[in-house]
């Protein structure tokens, strides 16, 4: 097992590479002694990665059903599709599985609990976009009032004294 297997993927990269680079990331975050939330960010990369494969694994599956849970020609509880929409079922079951488990391990990184009250966060989230948004907007308002004194004055120039 010592050969690299090429895997159809985007990056065209072997999986063996994949696994390198998560190792190095990972072993880059003990070498610098990175610990607690420091130490979880490391992984946020590999995160990244899981979430593109499992992507692609709905996508394949998709493509592998022509996107279609149901053959055409048969009756939907024909036993052939009952098989067929089963076995769809089965496969998006468990990439949504893997989906919730990279998520979990998403908000570990993050530094938040399934089991964490989320409740007093959102609302610190929403005042903060808010905010933003005021500010963004007093800021517009600002540099339209300073375009509009801009204009100059449309009296000519010749019927003044100097």
């Amino acid at each position: 097992m010592s050969d690299s297997k090429k895997y159809n993927n985007p990056s065209s990269q072997p999986f063996k590479d994949d696994f390198s680079a998560a190792q190095r990331v990972l072993r880059e975050a003990v070498e610098q002694q990175r610990v607690g939330l420091d130490g979880l960010q490391a992984a946020r990369f590999q995160l990244l990665r899981s979430f593109a494969r499992i992507e692609r694994l709905g996508e394949k599956i998709d493509e592998a059903f022509a996107g279609q849970p149901f053959l055409p020609d048969l009756a939907p509880n024909a036993p052939a599709n009952t098989r067929r929409f089963n076995a769809f079922l089965e496969r998006h079951t468990q990439v949504t599985k893997l989906l919730k488990q990279t998520l979990e391990l998403w908000m570990l990184t993050c530094g938040m609990k399934r089991g964490d009250d989320w409740v007093p966060l959102l609302i610190v989230q929403m005042q903060q976009h808010a905010a933003a948004k005021a500010t963004q907007a007093n800021a517009d308002d600002r540099i339209h009032e300073a375009k509009a004194s801009a204009v100059t004055d449309s009296a000519p120039m010749r019927n003044r004294v100097c």
